[in-house]
């Protein structure tokens, strides 16, 4: 199941997370013709195509910091809304 979650790709990311990850696309059950070009990043990717790679990453990983900040804001409110100074 983490495999296939993995595979599957993202709108807002462009990509699968897969990709992502290890810099190149996943190799599924159902890919019948053996790739013919260059599979590693490395090998197929030129500095530009680096350059415009690696700038989707940073705005998915900035992007996925502030989902992460706003949810964390959130359960502190909601944490926070039950919370009273003790009052001696």
């Amino acid at each position: 199941m983490d495999y296939a979650q993995l595979t599957l790709p993202y709108n807002s990311i462009g990509m699968s997370l897969f990709e992502l990850l290890y810099g190149y696309a996943p190799q599924t059950s159902f890919d019948w013709d053996r790739p013919t070009k260059p599979t590693t990043a490395h090998e197929r990717l030129s500095y530009k195509e680096a350059w415009v790679f690696a700038k989707r990453i940073y705005r998915a990983w900035k992007t996925t910091q502030t989902i992460i900040r706003k949810a964390q804001e959130k359960k502190e409110s909601n944490i926070n809304r039950y919370y009273h100074k003790e009052d001696f």
